[in-house]
């Protein structure tokens, strides 16, 4: 019996199952952020240096089980910086950003995928749909001798606070589709702006 039904569940629990792939408006979102393995530089207004490890990139599908999860594989993606500032011998290793996408619970391509983003303490508020839902904010970043159109996340009805792990805590970011994250600033009204990639 056993081996009659091994074949059924490799077929029918572990196989065939349609994929739900991010759409060009999703792509478009995380096509020119850092790799894994690129070290970010923010300067900030009082001259100080916050330095980011991107540890944790990737694009993959969820499992497929059809018995756990449904019919559908959904197309994810994370891009993850951690924070590393080191003071003489002591190495402070705190949170950085966290960007997630993924289509789960979705059973199409064509809607919006659902978003979570988060930079250090302040995080989009449980997994949202569209990011038009906040402040649309054009700034100047000098180091790149730009103008960029970037989504502008503080402490809304649609954003959070979570200090309990998190020992730097901010007001707000700017994040832009071109580049991710490019500004900051923390409760002390330093400003940190993106300076350079390595």
């Amino acid at each position: 019996i056993v081996l009659a039904l091994t074949p059924f569940i490799k077929s029918c629990v572990f196989s065939g199952c349609e994929k739900v792939n991010f759409n060009q408006e999703d792509l478009s979102w995380y096509k020119s952020l850092p790799n894994e393995g690129d070290t970010l530089f923010f300067r900030g207004s009082d001259n100080s240096i916050d330095t980011f490890v991107i540890g944790n990139r990737f694009r993959e599908y969820t499992d497929c089980n059809k018995m756990a999860f449904g019919d559908y594989q959904y197309d994810e993606f994370r891009c993850a910086g951690t924070l590393i500032n080191i003071k003489g011998k002591n190495d402070f290793f705190g949170t950085g950003f966290d960007f997630f996408f993924t289509k789960r619970n979705q059973n199409d391509s064509i809607s919006s995928c659902n978003k979570s983003i988060q930079v250090f303490d302040l995080q989009t508020s449980g997994i949202i749909t569209s990011l038009n839902v906040f402040k649309v904010d054009t700034i100047v970043i000098e180091s790149l001798n730009k103008r960029l159109s970037t989504v502008f996340i503080n402490n809304s009805k649609y954003a959070d606070f979570d200090s309990s792990t998190n020992p730097i805590e901010i007001i707000s970011f700017n994040w832009s589709k071109e580049y991710g994250l490019v500004r900051y600033t923390t409760r002390d009204s330093v400003v940190y702006e993106y300076w350079k990639k390595r």
